[in-house]
């Protein structure tokens, strides 16, 4: 309980997504075994990518923050010192851990929240994000700790650039890649009833724009929320793991029962509109009453039954007085062909059969026996042999064919390519950056003028090594410099670059 007149109800859902193996992102709820009277606390962790068991890393995270918070609470300190003390022994866990394995770097982001007495912190490090949905606007409750964000700061980049930047996941704090952390704690925001709070890892807000994110938190239940979110980003083919925890702040003995169920969760949010908009029940058109007899009319009349089986006895008995007429007249006459021998003369080529049996589900229905002596069918010339080239014919070229090693294209989905410039990739200090006008789209050919990959440290306080090739645009010739060779595939000039 957050406040007299308010309560929380939480949910949090995780999953690997569709292009990770594993999932190195954690979340904690508050523990119903806690002593809670202290505040609520909530905590998202996201193994950084690239490093060494990130699983373990987030892990770590989420149970140490929640459980140091309590016990710092316990001998009196304020939220603030808690949880800045809690994220110092997380992030110092890591390390060490890091060290015992000799494991390299492990390291992780973090979004954590505390509610207590009506007020709301938030402690935060790296690209994990903090969401308040009140009155139908959101608001992001944290900066992002990420080399893009310093550089939109500095004026050296704009806001829709970074959205899309390759290196906008490239972060600038984190814990457990060394001894001591930074992190940023809020000033204590006051809690409205029905505030709807998000806590979420970068694999979401990566892929949705607010107005999803709005729709979703407002029509479902804190579970059902969080589970939405998830399935959406997934539906999205976000590239990284995705974790998100909802939680909604209410008037005690508000029933939360108009709220659609968990059930329908998993449908797309679009689907979950139209079926709420959908009405209860469609009209069904009146019957009539089978009990209710059919109207006599007078007279006498023969039943319809009656009428049919005259009518076919004297059919039957047409046809049979006539074919026998015909053997009279065959018997006493020369002979007359076979049905068979009219349909098919002697002097028809035996391809003709072959050429009219090419198609059988093309033929019509058999016909009467009097039918088929009645019309002969035409006699047909049979087509010329056709030179087709062989399999192998058509296959030869292309298997032979050498691929051009210098043809590629650009391989970034939903990202920009930056070129970075001779000056950029010598004598790297990890505070490098390019221009923004200089960028390749996904899907943009061009001519790779050195394939062989030079490694340059950054950019980020880590200073990891990133490796790069050289290329020159097919478009404009004039973008030419140094890519990520992750965002470079080769092609041929058959091939060409995916539109």
């Amino acid at each position: 309980m957050t406040h007299p007149l308010l309560l929380d109800i939480a949910g949090g859902f995780s999953d690997k997504g569709p292009i990770r193996k594993a999932n190195e992102d954690s979340f904690i709820l508050p523990d119903p075994n806690a002593p809670t009277d202290l505040g609520l606390i909530y905590v998202v962790a996201d193994g950084v990518g690239g490093q060494e068991h990130g699983a373990e890393a987030s892990q770590l995270a989420v149970r140490i923050i929640h459980d140091v918070f309590y016990q710092t609470r316990q001998v009196g300190e304020s939220i603030p010192v808690a949880l800045t003390h809690a994220a110092d022994q997380a992030n110092l866990a890591i390390y060490d851990q890091a060290q015992k394995r000799q494991a390299g770097r492990m390291g992780c982001t973090v979004v954590t929240a505390v509610h207590h007495q009506g007020q709301r912190y938030i402690l935060h490090a790296g690209d994990a994000r903090a969401y308040l949905l009140r009155q139908g606007k959101l608001k992001k409750l944290t900066r992002d700790d990420t080399w893009v964000q310093r550089q939109v700061e500095e004026g050296l980049i704009g806001e829709n650039t970074a959205q899309h930047h390759e290196l906008r996941h490239v972060v600038t704090r984190v814990l457990g890649n060394n001894p001591t952390a930074e992190f940023t704690v809020s000033k204590p925001m006051p809690i409205q009833p029905d505030d709807t709070l998000l806590l979420c890892s970068d694999g979401l807000h990566d892929v949705m724009d607010d107005g999803q994110m709005i729709q979703i938190l407002a029509d479902y239940v804190p579970q059902a929320a969080a589970e939405t979110l998830v399935e959406t980003a997934v539906h999205h083919k976000t590239q990284d793991n995705v974790t998100a925890i909802v939680v909604r702040s209410q008037a005690e003995g508000k029933n939360e029962a108009t709220i659609p169920s968990p059930m329908v969760a998993a449908k797309a949010p679009e689907t979950i509109a139209m079926t709420a908009a959908m009405p209860n029940a469609m009209p069904i058109p009146e019957q009539p009453d089978a009990a209710t007899p059919a109207r006599r009319q007078s007279g006498v009349r023969l039943p319809l039954w009656v009428l049919a089986s005259l009518a076919v006895a004297l059919i039957l008995a047409v046809i049979l007085g006539g074919t026998a007429l015909f053997r009279q007249l065959r018997t006493n006459g020369e002979a007359t062909p076979s049905p068979a021998t009219a349909v098919l003369p002697t002097d028809v080529p035996p391809t003709v059969v072959e050429v009219t049996a090419v198609s059988p589900t093309e033929q019509p229905a058999a016909l009467p026996t009097l039918m088929e002596t009645a019309v002969p069918p035409p006699t047909l010339t049979p087509l010329p042999p056709t030179t087709e080239p062989s399999p192998a014919e058509t296959t030869e070229p292309a298997a032979t064919e050498a691929p051009a090693t210098n043809l590629a294209c650009i391989a970034n989905a939903g990202a920009l390519t930056f070129v970075w410039q001779d000056a950029q990739i010598v004598g790297s200090n990890c505070n490098q950056f390019a221009q923004e006008g200089f960028v390749l789209n996904d899907g943009d050919p061009v001519t790779i003028l050195d394939a062989t990959p030079r490694g340059v440290l950054g950019p980020d306080p880590s200073c990891q090594e990133n490796e790069f090739i050289k290329v020159q645009s097919t478009a404009d010739p004039a973008i030419t410099g140094w890519v990520l060779v992750d965002n470079v595939q080769t092609t041929t000039a058959e091939q060409g670059c995916p539109p």
